[in-house]
């Protein structure tokens, strides 16, 4: 139990391990600090190591905690391109749709032109017949 509360204040302040080393130190030099000095020598390098530990877990956490911010900048910057994707290919459907629609139009108007072209030769060709025919009437007067 007082382990883990240890660990927590740790956690929550970095300079509880200096204090514990001060404590330890001012302990050892006391009259009956022989003792103390024995189980000074003894926890120094375990108070060292979880020090090292804690301060690893800080650095690791930080890297996390940035990691996760770039991740997150990371997935809004996907969203936002998949967004703009998907409004491309809409547009792309768009744009082949109006192109399906104006070549079915192109079509209409040249089937439109080759019939209004077939009705002019049409006319043309009445024409020149009953030109034919005026000419010929007008000779056959003038007999």
């Amino acid at each position: 139990m007082l382990g883990k509360k240890l660990f927590e204040a740790i956690e929550q302040d970095d300079n509880i391990i200096s204090k514990v080393k001060e404590l330890l130190h001012k302990l050892s030099k006391l009259p009956s600090g022989l003792k103390f000095q024995e189980i000074s020598q003894t926890l120094e390098p375990l108070i060292n190591s979880i020090n090292q530990d804690f301060q690893q877990k800080k650095a690791n956490q930080s890297k996390l905690e940035e990691q996760t911010l770039r991740c997150d900048q990371l997935l809004a910057k996907v969203a936002t391109f998949q967004a703009k994707l998907d409004a491309f290919r809409q547009e792309i459907l768009n744009t082949q749709q109006k192109v399906a629609e104006l070549d079915s139009t192109i079509t209409k108007y040249k089937a439109e032109i080759q019939n209004l072209e077939l009705q002019k030769a049409s006319i043309l060709e009445k024409e020149g017949l009953m030109k034919r025919e005026a000419s010929v009437a007008i000779q056959k007067v003038k007999e």
